[in-house]
């Protein structure tokens, strides 16, 4: 059972991280494609709650462009209300599982070819459909398959330009559920 083990996996981390001087803690599935994120005090910070900052972190570096988020059914709806009216993105909702994230990120790319299309499940699979121009001229290239090395950096480089030395001083820019 894949998802008790995970969880297992879960409850050691927090015992391990609770009362230490950890500030984050960044840990990934089996094949590296989805990062998982525990705060100072050992609480794992869901999903969509990481790729939503890291959506944010995008806009920010490209806010001239328009931007379309693909996520699952079960995105924290109040991320998806933040993405939208601060943020000025088309935020779509599809069915769980990463076959539907990719078949509407690859249809959003078509219909707007000039929009920066991402897209995201509540299990930190993040994807990016159009490759971006950094500012320095290097390009992040397309991600059709989930990589959790992207998130981890995005997410600590986010911290670190705010002078955020927390994870949860990160998430707290956040709405609540």
């Amino acid at each position: 059972d894949v998802e008790k083990a995970i969880e297992e996996h879960m409850k050691t981390a927090a015992k391990q991280l609770k009362g230490s001087k950890v500030r984050c803690n960044l840990a990934a599935d089996g094949d590296a494609d989805r990062p998982a994120f525990f705060d100072s005090e050992g609480k794992f910070i869901y999903g969509d709650k990481i790729c939503g900052l890291t959506c944010i972190y995008l806009r920010e570096l490209f806010p001239q462009k328009d931007f379309t988020v693909v996520v699952t059914a079960t995105c924290n709806d109040a991320m998806v209300r933040l993405l939208r009216e601060k943020y000025g993105m088309n935020v779509i909702k599809v069915e769980v599982g990463s076959p539907y994230v990719v078949a509407e990120i690859e249809e959003q790319e078509r219909s707007n070819p000039n929009a920066v299309v991402l897209g995201f499940e509540r299990n930190t699979g993040f994807f990016i459909q159009t490759p971006l121009r950094l500012p320095n001229g290097n390009v992040v290239g397309k991600l059709a398959t989930r990589d959790s090395t992207f998130v981890m950096l995005v997410i600590n480089l986010m911290a670190k330009l705010r002078g955020l030395e927390t994870l949860e001083a990160l998430v707290e820019i956040l709405p609540l559920r």
